[in-house]
């Protein structure tokens, strides 16, 4: 796909059938509504991340130092907006620009995988796998 774009594929896969099929999963809106949490680390220092997917198409992150019972102190959040299509495709935006392209897999109600297809500004972490679980408030 010489002189094809990143940005080009990811477009243009939202109008493709690629990888979806004729039934439509129940679970992959599962995750709204919800606050999910995962593990993440930052140069060497272990955070946790929270995230909620709003019904509206809104999206808040917030970034916490980890703590022995919990959640530590609140480093910073943000706010996207996103597309989740029926089959679990998820598309990130920032001031309405794609910044991220992935798969969400609900495995449980209290589980989901998300597997990053393409990071704009961090193109280390395309192909890796984030698991988050349902956040309980801790």
């Amino acid at each position: 796909m010489a002189g094809t774009s990143t940005t080009e594929l990811v477009t243009n896969f939202a109008l493709s059938d690629a990888g979806k099929s004729d039934k439509e999963p129940l679970t992959a809106r599962t995750i709204l509504g919800a606050s999910w949490s995962s593990p993440v680390t930052v140069r060497g220092t272990q955070y946790r991340q929270v995230l909620r997917f709003n019904a509206d198409g809104t999206c808040t992150q917030a970034v916490y130092r980890t703590a022995p019972t919990g959640l530590g102190a609140l480093l910073g959040s943000r706010t996207y907006t996103y597309k989740l299509d029926p089959w679990g495709s998820l598309s990130v935006y920032a001031a309405g620009e794609l910044i991220e392209w992935g798969k969400v897999a609900v495995v449980t109600k209290d589980q989901f995988d998300y597997d990053i297809v393409v990071n704009v500004f961090d193109p280390g972490r395309s192909a890796s796998r984030i698991t988050f679980v349902r956040h309980d408030g801790r």
